[in-house]
């Protein structure tokens, strides 16, 4: 499976959007990607499941994926269906510019349980609020869209009381990716990346050689097991800048040998500096 990344910023955009149908699409039209930057997709229509990193989930017409930052993903559509949805991305310079920083927790709680079901999405008020956000957009990313911008921000405020909810819905349907040596590797990583010194320090402990075990995890992945690792120490560094530590210390803190080393690795990633895009 093929991989990509995207930009922290784009064209001076606060947040991305797209409604989009197909018809007709092959597996690379949906390629396994990550982005350091929330992700709300709306399934509207169609047969499709929802990969997160080594989780499934069985999508049902108007359910709700919430994807935290730096999580592998992509949607896995049946061919020869049609298949619609919508996707929003606020950027980070969407909650600093609108002044709602405190709002990007409610996304990482939401994210915690990723799939909502469409009954709990039309209870919670979800659904008409995406409808109303696709009425107004006009290609306009920046604040001076105030209307959709609001929107937005109605939408996180309405995810909060989800998430603050005892009655949802909890039938995720979910089953792990059918490589379990991947799945595995992906926990280890997940679970010891400050540790992690080399791709040898993993191949290792599973005791395959260094290609093999590399070349199936690309095959998988799309990235390697080094990139790989960068990705959920980037995650990690942005969780303890959001707690109150220096970038420096984040990074130190999250396996990199210095800020430099860190800032290196981020901007050739995502084409920005840390500086830049991790502002709160």
């Amino acid at each position: 499976m093929k991989s990509i990344s995207y930009p922290v910023f784009q064209r001076g955009r606060i947040y991305h959007y797209h409604h989009r149908i197909n018809k007709k699409f092959t597996e690379e039209n949906f390629v396994y990607h990550h982005h350091p930057f929330f992700e709300i997709y709306l399934f509207m229509d169609g047969e499709a499941e929802f990969i997160i990193e080594e989780t499934v989930y069985k999508l049902s017409k108007e359910d709700i994926m919430i994807v935290q930052p730096y999580k592998f993903h992509a949607p896995i559509p049946t061919p020869g269906v049609r298949f619609e949805r919508i996707v929003l991305n606020p950027f980070p310079s969407f909650f600093s510019e609108m002044h709602c920083e405190n709002y990007q927790e409610i996304l990482f709680k939401a994210s915690l349980n990723p799939r909502i079901c469409a009954a709990d999405a039309e209870n919670f008020n979800l659904l008409s609020v995406i409808y109303s956000i696709d009425k107004y957009f006009n290609d306009d990313y920046t604040n001076k869209n105030i209307i959709t911008s609001a929107k937005i921000i109605e939408l996180l405020y309405n995810l909060y009381f989800i998430t603050e909810s005892a009655q949802i819905n909890e039938k995720n349907s979910e089953t792990k990716v059918k490589d379990t040596i991947v799945s595995e590797v992906m926990k280890y990583i997940n679970e010891n990346f400050k540790d992690i010194t080399d791709v040898s320090s993993v191949t290792d402990i599973f005791h395959y050689s260094k290609n093999y075990l590399n070349s199936i995890f690309q095959k998988n992945m799309g990235v390697s097991i080094a990139k790989y690792v960068n990705i959920k120490r980037f995650e990690n560094v942005e969780k303890l800048y959001r707690q109150g530590l220096s970038l420096e210390k984040a990074g130190i803190e999250s396996g990199f040998n210095s800020y430099r080393h860190f800032a290196y690795a981020y901007k050739k990633e995502y084409g920005i500096s840390p500086k830049n895009g991790l502002k709160t």
